[in-house]
């Protein structure tokens, strides 16, 4: 029964010098990547100021993302993206892409 109770009494002490060492500890956030895209969408389209972008301004951003993707790969000046600047575009977004992902494994 001594032995049961020295047992119970070690595994109680035990847990409480566990939990208040964590208790300790301060929680670690995680890094926030440079340049944090959505963040800086919300602080520029978020108009109403309620923390998300409702479609209205879903739709702004993507009128404004859509004429920077136009002005920064429209070779041609016509005003669109043909197959070769869309291709280009899309290798360029996977090269950034994979570049984001090297970072992150140093």
């Amino acid at each position: 029964m001594k032995k049961l109770l020295v047992i119970a009494l070690g595994l109680a002490l035990t847990g409480v010098f566990v939990q208040a060492d964590e208790g300790d500890k301060k929680p670690v956030k995680p890094a926030k990547p440079a340049g944090d895209a959505r963040g800086e969408a919300l602080k520029k389209y978020d108009k109403d100021g309620d923390g998300k972008l409702d479609e209205t301004e879903k739709a702004a951003a993507k009128k404004d993302r859509d004429a920077e993707r136009i002005k920064k790969y429209d070779k041609n000046g016509d005003g669109k993206l043909d197959d070769a600047e869309k291709e280009a575009a899309k290798a360029d977004a996977q090269k950034r892409r994979g570049e984001g992902k090297k970072e992150e494994k140093k």
